[in-house]
């Protein structure tokens, strides 16, 4: 009789990381780095907090997105009874529709400029489903006067 595989403290680790909320996640990487130092061999800038590009939680692994991030986005499509066509298109991302809907069916690669368009949105969308849970809440829309496309601002949903 073959033994049983035990999981490492890695996998174990890895596996919690994924299931706790971005709170938890901050209070974790605080006990570890402390407040006035690091550990032995971490470097400062591997923290959420000195890393301007991820903000306040990691939503892909380079360009494709985290699982978590996929139930995150689909329970928002949901609730809003909207598909990816007009995700896309509340990012600046008009008629870019099927891209997401490969990155979230088939897990396929995402634009970066999308994944932190998507970022905001998610931001966006969460907050505004715990201030008022029976509506859809706020939307992006694209600013005219924007340079990029990505760049949006809120509105009011009617």
């Amino acid at each position: 009789m073959a033994k049983k595989h035990k999981r490492s403290a890695l996998e174990k680790l890895q596996k919690h990381w994924q299931r706790a909320t971005a709170d938890e996640r901050r209070t974790f990487l605080a006990s570890v780095y402390g407040k006035g130092g690091d550990l032995e061999g971490a470097h400062p800038s591997e923290t959420f907090q000195n890393r301007p590009d991820i903000g306040d939680e990691m939503i892909a692994n380079g360009r494709y997105l985290l699982p978590l991030t996929v139930a995150r986005i689909e329970k928002i499509m949901i609730a809003r009874r909207i598909g990816p066509s007009e995700v896309m298109a509340e990012m600046g991302f008009a008629g870019q529709g099927t891209a997401l809907a490969r990155a979230l069916i088939r897990k396929a690669s995402i634009r970066l400029m999308v994944i932190s368009a998507l970022q905001r949105w998610l931001r966006v969308n969460e907050a505004a489903e715990m201030a008022e849970p029976g509506d859809g809440g706020p939307q992006l829309q694209p600013d005219a006067s924007a340079e990029r496309p990505s760049e949006a601002r809120i509105v009011a949903h009617s």
